[in-house]
């Protein structure tokens, strides 16, 4: 159960095999520096090395599906409320534009 949870932990990441490359497991910046180790997790997780690297790759391709997903609805709105803004009053115009540059913390009206 090792495997799974160091790529849970952010520990190991998955990474899509370039041109002619298998996809592959890395070791990411949180993982310790200590070679030894390094060298004694990549021994418990040997045995399931194969399926940790299918697994990692299905749940990252599904987290970039959704992602993806996710920017397009965005981009949407926001070519919604631009096309809105053909309509607005110059007082509107105002608001928006101070919403856009201060940020949703800093805007006077949030609660």
């Amino acid at each position: 159960m090792e495997g799974p949870k160091l790529f849970v932990a952010g520990k190991i990441n998955w990474q899509s095999g370039r041109s002619g490359e298998e996809p592959s497991l890395k070791w990411s910046d949180a993982v310790p520096s200590d070679p030894t180790l390094r060298k004694a997790i990549e021994l418990r997780i040997a045995p399931a090395f194969s399926m940790l690297t299918k697994l990692a790759g299905i749940v990252s391709i599904a987290v970039q599906t959704l992602l993806a997903s996710e920017r397009q609805k965005l981009a949407e709105d926001a070519a919604f409320v631009a096309g809105l803004r053909d309509d607005w009053d110059l007082e509107q115009r105002s608001r928006f534009g101070r919403i856009q540059t201060s940020g949703p913390m800093s805007y006077p009206d949030f609660e």
